[in-house]
This record gives structure tokens, sequence and C-alpha cells, in this order.
């Protein structure tokens, strides 16, 4: 005779059914999925892991088949990167560390930068973004400038390893890519989808007018920086942003995070051909 402590209950057969418990874990948000899910039990865990449809779900995994959308985990821990405002005639949309997670909380600094930090391997975007543009421009009174195409590295985050996960990302802009803090700098993470840039520097190059739309036409995501070199030579200061950066890459260091090979390829360079007059 069946006692009552073999049998099991509804929620219990369906608990234990790998398809129908995807099916419901599949209806939480990203945050309680990666976190609070995986640790209810072993195979809870197992099933999150295993699951090419909860592993294209929390971005770390590439569905090619996804309606594009950013990460909106990594929006909210790195704002800066995620951004769909042009920028403003004070600011010239800069990327700032400032609204940065890991800054606003210090403690948490170290969990961060862990090599096996999981935002590390998530996607930035689903589809994943193959390829970025990258520009360096220098305005004085004459304006030029450089464009490179950037292909991130493959990973062993996940079985599918292609596409741009937030750690290449990361370090191509704060600790280990092209990009300088100084006084006279600024950076920005420019979506296809984002307002127009408000700088001066558009309305003195045509070239790079029409070099950045093609970008934009071609890339979901640009990276740039711009340099305002003037005659007046002042005394080098470090600025808050360069305070913040150093913060954030001497906790790579102390991980060992600079001994790890680059995340990115430098697969094509353009220079200016033309320069124009201020």
């Amino acid at each position: 005779m069946e006692t009552e402590r073999s049998r099991s209950s509804p929620i219990e057969k369906v608990i234990s059914t790998a398809e129908l418990l995807e099916l419901i874990l599949l209806q939480l948000d990203l945050r309680t999925l990666l976190t609070a899910a995986q640790r209810t039990c072993r195979h809870w865990n197992s099933l999150i892991r295993e699951s090419p449809a909860l592993q294209k779900y929390l971005y770390f995994a590439p569905d090619e088949s996804a309606f594009k959308s950013w990460n909106p985990l990594l929006a909210e821990a790195f704002p800066p990167f995620f951004s769909q405002t042009g920028g403003s005639a004070t600011g010239f949309g800069r990327f700032t560390f400032a609204t940065f997670d890991m800054i606003h909380y210090p403690d948490k600094i170290t969990a961060y930068n862990r090599k096996e930090a999981t935002w590390r391997c998530m996607l930035v975007q689903q589809p994943p973004i193959m390829e970025f543009a990258f520009f360096d421009v220098v305005s004085s009174r004459l304006v030029r400038f450089s464009q490179s195409i950037i292909r991130p590295k493959k990973t062993n985050c996940s079985p599918l390893n292609y596409g741009l996960r937030m750690g290449a990302l990361f370090e191509f802009v704060v600790t280990r890519g092209p990009l300088r803090y100084e006084r006279q700098m600024f950076q920005r993470v420019f979506w296809a989808s984002s307002g127009p840039e408000d700088h001066p520097v558009w309305t003195r190059n045509t070239s790079l007018i029409e070099a950045f739309t093609k970008a934009t036409a071609q890339f979901d995501l640009v990276v740039y920086q711009i340099a305002a070199r003037g005659c007046v030579r002042h005394k080098p200061s470090v600025t808050e942003e360069e305070k913040m950066r150093r913060l954030i890459f001497s906790s790579y260091a102390e991980l060992n995070q600079e001994k790890d090979p680059e995340t990115y390829d430098v697969i094509d360079v353009e220079q200016d051909p033309l320069q124009s007059k201020g």
C-alpha cells in the first residue's frame, strides 16, 4: 500500500519535470534567476546552467532569433555603457565612472573584479554583437581622426562562445584599451539607436560626420574618444574620472587581471584622409 510519504504532490511533480520547471523559471526576472534560483538546490542550478533556453534568457548564450535588446542587468551596473541619449552642450555625452555600481558601493569592487565574476561572461546584447567601431578624434586647429574595427576574441564563457561579452567591452574602455581619461578628453559608448551627439567637432569635419554615420549604420555599437588640444599648456592634474579609473584598475592589478591576454583584436584601421580647419 502506498504511503503518504511516497506520494508526490502535483507541485512536486511539476518541479521535478525539467521541461515544466524550465517554463516556470523563464517567467522569473533575470536577477532572481541568476542569483536566488540557482542557490535553491543542485537540481535547479544544474538545469539553469544546462538549459539552452535559460542560458539565452540570461545573456550567456547567443540568441540569433531574439528581438534586439540590451542586457538589463549590465545596464543597471554600468550605466554609461548603455545610453540612448545624445550628449549635452556642457558635458559632451561624457563617459563617467561615477554611476558605476562598484563606485557607488566601493565594498563591491573586489567582487566585481574577480576573474570568475558572472557579469564578465554576459553578452551586452541579444542578438550578440560581433564587431564594433572605435573612433579616436583629436580636435585642435585641425580636426583629425582614426577609425578602427574591433572584434572580441572567443572566450571560455560558453560552448557557444562568440559575441561581445561585457568583460571584453569593459576592458577595452576601462583597463586595457586605447581610451584615456585626461582633463580635455571626452569618451562615449554610442549605440546605433542613440540620439545625435551634441559636440562642436561634428560641425568642423564633414569626413568625420560621414564616417561616423556609416559606422552607426553598420555597427550596433561605436566607442569613441575626443581629445581637445589647445595652444596653452596647463599643469597636468589628475581628474576625478582618472582617480576612479585608477581605483578600479588597482583592483584588477591585485587580482592579476592585467596578466591575462587581450580580449579583442583590432582588425582594421582607417586614418582620416582630410583635415578641416577650425
